[in-house]
């Protein structure tokens, strides 16, 4: 990807698929906040970027997260975050869910049904990525990570994450 499609350009280009947890491999439900109204992604094309990046390392099992202060003191400095190497070759093979492909856009009916789904999407994949960089909103508001934890949608998918029969980190 050199950008990211809306639902109704994948859909055109074959890209999408009706994802079923049973029969495909594992999902990597992506949570993030948009940086323009319109569209998630800033016009330089950042967080595709970062999200490539991310998935890369991902599947070459170099995928390496530092925990914040606060989860250091309460789980240790030992703790171990980071996509372990058996589970590469699982989300090499995998799907990925991303708001602006997975959920149509044009169609408002299917676009509501799909938002009030979120928890499924959620509970039926197999990581939870948190797509938040240093970045800024079209209208100068900051969307860092601290922006994707005040917001309500997050929240939800945050909350649906951690009541889901397996919660991811």
């Amino acid at each position: 990807l050199v950008s990211l499609p809306t639902h109704e350009e994948a859909k055109a280009k074959g890209l999408l698929v009706e994802y079923d947890a049973a029969t495909h491999g594992p999902c990597a439900f992506v949570s993030q906040t948009w940086l323009r109204n319109s569209h998630p992604d800033d016009e330089k094309g950042s967080k595709c970027k970062l999200l490539k990046s991310v998935l890369s390392k991902a599947c070459k099992g170099e995928l390496s997260i530092t925990p914040n202060a606060n989860a250091k003191i309460i789980y240790g400095s030992t703790i171990k975050l980071g996509i372990p190497g058996k589970q590469t070759k699982r989300i090499r093979d995998g799907f990925v869910w991303f708001d602006i492909y997975s959920v149509p856009q044009e169609d408002k009916e299917l676009q509501a049904k799909s938002i009030a789904s979120i928890h499924s999407y959620v509970g039926d994949s197999e990581f939870f990525f948190v797509l938040a960089g240093a970045w800024s909103h079209d209208n100068g508001q900051v969307r860092d990570f601290r922006a994707w934890k005040s917001r309500g949608w997050c929240r939800v998918e945050q909350i649906s994450n951690a009541l889901s029969l397996r919660s991811k980190p």
